[in-house]
């Protein structure tokens, strides 16, 4: 589970850092804007975790005409939207996507890097969903499982060596694509909608393994667990140890991140269905 006060503070505390490190996040809202129906007609958005506004720019760019509603759990976060859209140009709302109420209909609803951090998805999902225009469009963007698989594994391995059986993993729970398919499938079913899952990988590289920590700490993705692993230095030092000499590529570590994309567009006859991966 998610302690989402830790969630609010880790990232309204690193507001200010958060555009220098954030690279993959930007990288995962593009592809995002890329997997968008050219033909939607789109007058009212509400962006979920929109963060420090590198989504929210480009919506209000893409849709010029539309109302743009942008919320997240942070209030540095939409403090840093207004400071760079200008005031008025946006509704902001600082909420939990997972308590507030909804009372508008929206044909676009997207979300990039955020649903990671939901303890209920199939019930965040579910809601959404209905607040959806009969062509409305559910768009999100998230981590997959295989994403940090060299932390992991190294994490794992230290564990072991030390003699630790049983270990949570360094940070949250990620779902697989086949995961988040289930969940759409379940919460959509009924609905006269079009469902597209699609994959893709990409890597970032650091010196060392205590670069990439710092750069996780930097934009605010912290471990906010309710339930961790004691605080261990030997752990953390064999675990670094690990991961600077068993996964490094061109003498860099190698950081894997795996990108999940879902939509859902209201309006079809009869549900279909289409996966693809982006290389």
């Amino acid at each position: 589970m998610i302690n989402k006060a830790l969630v609010k503070k880790h990232f309204g505390q690193h507001v200010n850092e958060y555009d220098q490190y954030a690279k993959v996040q930007k990288l995962m809202a593009l592809e995002l804007l890329q997997k968008l129906p050219l033909q939607a007609k789109v007058l009212k958005i509400l962006e979920l975790g929109s963060g420090t506004g590198y989504l929210t720019e480009r919506l209000l760019t893409m849709f010029p005409q539309a109302e743009l509603t942008a919320v997240d759990l942070a209030p540095e976060m939409l403090a840093m939207i207004e400071q760079c859209v200008g005031r008025g140009r946006v509704d902001l709302v600082c909420d939990d996507l997972e308590t507030m109420q909804l009372d508008q209909k929206y044909d676009l609803i997207i979300s990039s890097a955020t649903f990671q951090w939901l303890n209920e998805p199939a019930l965040v999902m579910k809601k959404f969903i209905q607040a959806l225009s009969p062509q409305g469009i559910l768009a999100v963007a998230t981590f997959g499982v295989e994403t940090f698989t060299e932390l992991h594994q190294a994490y794992q391995k230290a564990g072991l060596k030390l003699g630790y059986s049983k270990l949570q993993p360094p940070g949250q729970k990620f779902f697989s694509l086949t995961e988040w398919r289930s969940v759409l499938e379940q919460v959509s079913a009924g609905q006269p909608a079009k469902l597209q899952f699609f994959e893709s990988f990409c890597n970032e590289y650091f010196s060392q393994t205590r670069d990439f920590l710092q750069a996780v700490k930097k934009i605010g993705a912290s471990n906010s667990n309710l339930v961790r692993n004691p605080h261990n230095p030997s752990l953390m030092r064999e675990m670094m140890r690990i991961y600077d000499t068993e996964f490094r590529v061109n003498d860099q570590i190698q950081v894997t991140y795996q990108l999940l994309f879902l939509l859902l567009e209201m309006g079809q006859l009869t549900p279909t269905y289409r996966s693809g991966s982006l290389k």
